[in-house]
């Protein structure tokens, strides 16, 4: 990078900045007063992963579909049964997620895994460009107007807390991506909409939302 010239961002196509993770693991409803002592996690299909440039499909099925801007963690080194004051050495980085759930009664992974439906993105950022996790602002707009947003130290779950709780369960591969939950209520989305996710540590990424 430091020999090459840099290339104008408008020229180039932002694909997916983690193609192929082993597995997403995504926490359910991280804001609000604290429920439980753990996390509420469910496994999303690595299939499910799309850059800012691929355009959301949504599917003709005849239903709502939900959008929340959450922080994604990407694990960087194997790791098992790690206290929650070191876990956050395991993150090789970390990245804008819009997830997506279609509205049914099927169950919640299987609604959150079609295609496209984990938008990552704009870059994955090293831990050591960013500051604090707790003290990053999360805002998505629609059609210029905010719909959705928080400050991820208002989360009963951070980072850490997240990482450490699923490390007592599996190994973490280099490449998993951890959804940290989003910081507000879900929107509804449909064709015709033009997200603009934006966190100024991370980058800010906008994505259309098209018929299937």
């Amino acid at each position: 990078a430091a020999r090459t010239a840099p290339v104008p961002l408008e020229r180039v196509r932002l694909g997916c900045p983690v193609p192929r993770p082993g597995k997403i693991l995504a926490v359910r409803r991280n804001r609000g007063p604290r429920a439980g002592d753990r996390p509420d996690v469910f496994l999303k299909a690595p299939s499910a992963v799309a850059g800012p440039a691929d355009e959301l499909r949504v599917p003709r099925l005849g239903r709502a579909v939900e959008c929340e801007l959450e922080l994604a963690l990407v694990i960087g080194r194997p790791t098992f049964a790690v206290p929650a004051d070191e876990a956050l050495a395991a993150v090789a980085g970390c990245c804008l997620a819009l997830d997506l759930a279609v509205a049914g009664e099927e169950d919640r992974g299987l609604r959150k895994s079609l295609d496209g439906f984990c938008v990552l993105g704009p870059w994955v950022t090293e831990p050591s460009d960013l500051p604090a996790l707790g003290s990053l602002e999360l805002s998505l707009t629609v059609a210029g107007e905010r719909r959705q947003g928080g400050r991820l130290g208002d989360q009963p779950f951070d980072a850490a807390a997240i990482v450490a709780y699923l490390a007592s369960l599996m190994t973490l591969q280099p490449g998993d991506v951890l959804l940290t939950g989003c910081p507000s209520a879900a929107i509804v989305v449909q064709p015709g909409d033009v997200l603009q996710a934006t966190c100024a540590a991370l980058g800010d990424m906008q994505v259309e939302v098209r018929p299937a």
